[in-house]
């Protein structure tokens, strides 16, 4: 219905409200930060056109900036040149760079092995160095160059062969993490042996974080979506325990770090 919106506040608190960056939406997802700007992508449906957009974290009266347009961005990732993300509606990969231009394709949703099998209906992703990491609709964990390439699958994270979440996903120097059903599956970057898990008991773990001063992996765990029974909690990358550090929660997706 396009009343979607971007807004931000201090962590300190924002007194009157926060800062509008956009609204009058079509379904936003995915948003990214740097030093200077916000990053969010938007949706196509009707005769709404989607796309990628910036604005200085100052503000920029309700107005950002068009990166590039786009279908139905739904997973979004920042380095320091490029914005990435992952389309639902026709399942490619694309940047652009942060001031704007040309987007390139990096994946064009094709087969990525030679039995045919391609990716479909794309979720979360991350960038790490040299590659974007992403989750599918079928809760497959993949690795793309962040020039484009064929995307090579690292780990599968169906347990119970449940299929429809876009669980959370992130990476430490050597692993990339996945939620799944009941599960989080931990793979080797530069591995394709279907990785393994590192965290059961974890019912939707739709929002993962990697601390790397700590070592310490968080999760933001659904739950099953009919109660106050998700949870936030973490696990050591080195295979510490998990703990839960905060329970009865009601449908946690999201979770970032701050110091």
């Amino acid at each position: 219905s396009g009343n979607g919106s971007v807004k931000g506040c201090p962590v300190s608190g924002c007194g009157s409200g926060p800062t509008i960056y956009a609204q009058g939406l079509t379904n936003p997802r995915g948003i990214a930060v740097d030093s200077t700007n916000v990053y969010f992508g938007t949706a196509t449906y009707g005769g709404v056109a989607g796309g990628i957009w910036s604005c200085p974290l100052t503000g920029c009266a309700g107005s950002p900036k068009s990166l590039a347009p786009a279908a139905i961005p739904y997973g979004l990732a920042l380095d320091g040149t490029s914005v990435y993300w992952v389309d639902y509606d026709d399942s490619t990969v694309r940047k652009v760079a942060t001031g704007g231009g040309l987007s390139a394709m990096l994946y064009d949703g094709g087969p990525y092995d030679d039995a045919g099998n391609a990716f479909n209906q794309l979720g979360l992703c991350v960038v790490d160095g040299p590659y974007l990491y992403f989750g599918d609709y079928s809760e497959d964990v993949a690795r793309l160059s962040i020039n484009g390439d064929t995307p090579v699958l690292l780990a599968n994270t169906v347990n119970g062969s449940v299929y429809g979440s876009y669980f959370g996903i992130t990476t430490d120097p050597n692993n990339v993490y996945s939620g799944g059903n009941g599960i989080i599956v931990g793979a080797n970057k530069l591995s394709s042996d279907g990785g393994s898990a590192v965290a059961n008991g974890v019912t939707e773990a739709l929002g993962l974080a990697f601390d790397s001063t700590s070592g310490i992996v968080y999760w933001a765990n659904f739950g099953t979506g009919n109660g106050n029974d998700g949870t936030i909690g973490k696990f050591g990358n080195d295979g510490g325990a998990k703990q839960v550090m905060q329970a009865s929660l009601v449908t946690p997706e999201a979770i970032a770090l701050g110091g």
